[in-house]
């Protein structure tokens, strides 16, 4: 129901958003992932009618959103800040968006917009009594109950404590998939864009890197980039031969050229106890176990061992090829 292509978007001399082509369908929620600076906010901007283009389109329905000025868009944007309006109580503060939509039924919108949320009955509540996860909340009310073609979030939990955080990005995708609103979320967050996605594009310098479900992107990466955004340490480097990599005295079956290849050791398919030996770097406790990290393929790779070893020690180590994939 959106189709952008070849989205182009500066900032002076900054290439901010280069010839960028995403689609969302109904009722989906997309995730852009991405550090700082990698024209993520930029899309949601773009989309939301706040910034030109140099090229591309941009349409939603079928109509070309391009010309049409930002709030008329039928969009709804929430900030990182959530932007409430601290001399409005929440009722007000929902209302707000909906006095230019309609005349009567504002207050009987409101207690929908409220209830949908799980803030019925606070429509007179000061914004200043509010907990950081009802401020959050309430800025969802405002932004839905106006009924938006589309959701952009921007940041959605990015202002909160890693507790809260993590606790209601499930009460937002329960939220998200029972309104059905189409939703485009910037983060910079992995485990945020995992929960929250059924669909993530990770973007690195202002172009789409990856794009795939979150197990998608987690198992295939697809390029070192991606990988480290998403979390993994085990890249290692290794020479192929007949279709098989060594790496520090390891074989492993491989889909790749001979000569060198790049190698992601996703976290499990390394154990202790293997014929190979590898030298330790640190342990790390995380319960139940103790986590070690050893050198091998001038990479590292983490495995779990029941014990902590010293930096220095000498481990014997294995791998299963099925936790292997090659890297860009």
């Amino acid at each position: 129901m959106l189709q952008i292509t070849d989205l182009t978007v500066r900032y002076d001399d900054v290439l901010a958003v280069d010839r960028v082509d995403l689609c969302l369908e109904r009722e989906e929620t997309l995730a852009l992932l991405g550090r700082s600076g990698s024209g993520k906010t930029t899309v949601l901007r773009a989309i939301a009618g706040l910034v030109p283009l140099v090229s591309g389109s941009i349409t939603l329905d079928g109509s070309d959103l391009v010309p049409v000025s930002a709030h008329e868009r039928g969009i709804g944007l929430v900030f990182q800040d959530f932007a409430l309006f601290p001399h409005l109580d929440v009722g007000a503060n929902v209302a707000y968006g909906l006095r230019m939509q309609m005349a009567t039924r504002i207050e009987e919108r409101v207690a929908e917009a409220l209830e949908m949320v799980g803030l019925d009955g606070l429509q007179h509540r000061r914004i200043d009594q509010l907990s950081g996860g009802q401020a959050q909340r309430v800025a969802l009310a405002r932004t839905l109950a106006p009924r938006p073609r589309l959701l952009l979030l921007d940041e959605p939990l990015g202002s909160l404590d890693p507790d809260l955080r993590h606790s209601l990005a499930g009460e937002l995708k329960e939220l998200l998939d029972q309104t059905g609103v189409p939703t485009i979320m910037v983060t910079h967050d992995t485990e945020e864009a995992f929960a929250l996605g059924d669909r993530v594009t990770v973007l690195v310098d202002a172009r789409i890197a990856a794009t795939g479900t979150p197990a998608q992107i987690w198992t295939e990466p697809g390029s070192v980039e991606v990988a480290r955004i998403v979390g993994h340490n085990g890249i290692v480097t290794a020479g192929v031969a007949g279709s098989v990599a060594s790496v520090g005295g390891l074989r492993i079956p491989v889909t790749a050229p001979d000569g060198t290849t790049t190698l992601l050791i996703r976290p499990g398919a390394a154990s202790t106890g293997g014929p190979v030996e590898a030298v330790v770097i640190e342990s790390r406790y995380r319960g139940p176990d103790w986590v070690i990290s050893v050198a091998i393929g001038g990479g590292t790779v983490e495995v779990s061992s029941p014990s902590p070893l010293t930096s220095g020690d000498k481990v014997g180590i294995a791998i299963d090829p099925a936790g292997v994939t090659t890297l860009d």
